[in-house]
């Protein structure tokens, strides 16, 4: 894994995005990569993964803002493309979404009971 660190979240974006798109100027034939790994500037956290595509996916996540981001580069087509994009802030309000049994209310009875 190769960590780097980056003064701010913009030089973060700025310099992960640059060397997608400067492996754009020169073609696909280039053989361009970023390695997979993490990097934290700020609130703003990136983790780039190679895509079972054979491409990259970054995320982007951004605590101040709360909001995740998602990049991918096809070396194929030389192109970086804006994959999705959520704020997340609403989505930690719930108590729970789409979980297997036991639910956290059950927990919940469950640990009251025992209190008792």
């Amino acid at each position: 894994m190769n960590i780097k660190f980056f003064p701010g979240p913009a030089l973060l974006m700025v310099g992960l995005v640059a060397g997608w798109w400067s492996a754009t100027a020169s073609g696909p034939a280039s053989g361009f990569q970023l390695r997979a790994g993490t990097a934290q500037a700020g609130s703003t956290i990136a983790l780039v993964e190679q895509s079972s595509a054979g491409g990259q996916v970054m995320y982007l996540v951004d605590n101040n803002q709360r909001t995740l981001t998602v990049y991918q580069y096809d070396p194929g087509k030389g192109k970086l493309k804006l994959s999705a994009t959520r704020h997340f802030g609403a989505d930690q309000q719930l108590l729970e979404f789409n979980n297997e049994e036991p639910h956290v209310a059950d927990i919940e009875r469950l640990s009251r009971s025992n209190a008792k």
